[in-house]
């Protein structure tokens, strides 16, 4: 079983170094890292030669394109029929376990989505897992719910390139980044995907982002999401809690409140 993580960025190369590292100490070793990146290719082909990773595929599109359904179709584009797709950012740090974490669902479960664990950074350099997260997993496993895709990221998932195929990739007219994520896992799902979650699949995220403003600047994507698929309630409730939210600037409380740290 091969998997391909799929990562877009438009970091400077030096940034990925130690992403690319915790890649370099996995256990399971039948996988590549399609890195799709804004602008020249050399400083990170460099960096990747330094590190002997000889596993890494180093994908170019124009400066500027700034969306990540673009880039991220682009890595998709270019994998194996028979790969599983692994979805991880460019600022998310992997366990030596991680990829054979996702693995061991996958051999057992058929149109698995897995969902791993992510930790969020602290101002002291300390990580913790939110309580938003700890949520989220748990309600991934609930295949009853009827907004069971608001729970899905592509910062730590897989699913078969043969699934992701049904539903046409990503759906660009999402602009830069937001949501798209959430729309994918809505078609998954139609297509017959099975959500798993496995919290043994954890990556530890190098950023200390502000969400309130990446969901101000998300708006017109959450009002997208709406506008395509106009008779599901779920959709609109969800959309509607989300804008509520965010004008009510609650959103850093909601998706970094702190549950547990290591």
């Amino acid at each position: 079983m091969r998997f391909n993580v799929i990562m877009p960025t438009n970091r400077m190369s030096e940034e990925l170094i130690p992403i690319l590292k915790s890649y370099k100490k996995q256990i399971y070793q039948d996988f590549v890292i399609s890195i799709i990146k804004e602008g020249e290719l050399q400083s990170l082909k460099n960096i990747c030669e330094n590190l002997a990773l000889h596993n890494v595929k180093l994908y170019c599109v124009p400066q500027g394109t700034g969306n990540a359904s673009v880039s991220r179709n682009y890595g998709l584009e270019h994998a194996c029929d028979n790969e599983i797709i692994l979805f991880s950012d460019d600022d998310m740090m992997v366990t030596p376990d991680f990829i054979a974490q996702h693995a061991q669902v996958h051999q057992y479960t058929e149109n698995a989505i897995v969902r791993g664990l992510r930790y969020q950074k602290d101002e002291d350099g300390s990580f913790y897992l939110t309580v938003w997260e700890q949520q989220a997993l748990r309600r991934w496993n609930q295949q009853a719910r009827n907004d069971i895709w608001a729970y899905f990221v592509t910062s730590n998932a897989s699913v078969s390139i043969r699934l992701l195929k049904q539903t046409k990739f990503f759906d660009v007219n999402f602009d830069r980044s937001g949501c798209e994520d959430t729309d994918l896992a809505y078609r998954l799902l139609k297509v017959g995907g099975r959500p798993v979650s496995n919290e043994q699949a954890v990556n530890y995220h190098l950023s200390i982002d502000d969400m309130q403003l990446k969901f101000q600047e998300r708006i017109k994507n959450f009002q997208y999401l709406r506008s395509k698929y106009p008779d599901d309630p779920a959709v609109k409730l969800f959309v509607a809690l989300t804008l509520q939210a965010i004008e009510k600037k609650q959103i850093n409380n909601i998706f970094l409140g702190n549950a547990e740290g290591i």
